[in-house]
């Protein structure tokens, strides 16, 4: 899987994130877990696109207020980096660890 990263140049910003998309009852959702946005859909395609949306105007507004290090930093748990090369500053997430979890059994009352 590709590094997640968001990277800010003079000319704008740059995000590279993994996302989950599942179907619920009504349509589909997509997540970004280390953005904690989320978004949905009436198709598979759709809820992306929100997605993809979403994470455009959040960062472009944390960017725009001149918060986007504290909040990545602070709220979301990212770290800064090295600036890549052509970039003023780089972030990249808390590492995610996925496994799995098996619950029972259990017992029922009868």
């Amino acid at each position: 899987m590709e590094e997640e990263r968001v990277m800010v140049a003079d000319g704008g910003v740059m995000a590279s994130l993994a996302y989950h998309r599942y179907r619920e009852a009504d349509g589909y959702v997509a997540r970004s877990d280390a953005l904690r946005l989320s978004s949905q859909g009436e198709t598979e395609g759709e809820a992306v696109e929100a997605l993809e949306e979403a994470v455009k105007v959040f960062l472009l507004d944390l960017v725009e207020a001149g918060v986007l290090e504290e909040v990545l930093t602070r709220d979301l748990g990212w770290r800064r980096l090295p600036p890549a090369a052509g970039y003023r500053e780089a972030y990249e997430p808390p590492i995610s660890v996925s496994g799995t979890l098996h619950v029972g059994p259990l017992a029922v009352a009868a």
